[in-house]
């Protein structure tokens, strides 16, 4: 005869399972994604790094930094 605490024990064991099977899911769809960000992140830089130019200008005694894209400008810093 099953004691009522074995089918508790098990009921558990098989609950505890489920939640790291899900849990090392969770962890490795999160992974994926942050791959799929980073390697987005990094395209992005190598285009920018492509089809970016920046520039330090000297206006008077102002320091600017002037970003173009295809020889137009896009933004300044001073």
């Amino acid at each position: 005869m099953i004691s009522k605490q074995k089918i508790i024990t098990r009921g558990k064991e098989k609950e505890n399972y489920a939640n790291k099977v899900f849990s090392a899911h969770v962890i490795r769809s999160q992974f994926e994604r942050g791959s799929y960000l980073s390697s987005l992140i990094l395209s992005l830089g190598q285009w920018l790094n492509q089809n970016l130019s920046v520039r330090s200008l000297m206006l008077g005694k102002r320091k600017m930094i002037v970003f173009l894209y295809e020889d137009k400008l896009i933004g300044i810093l001073s």
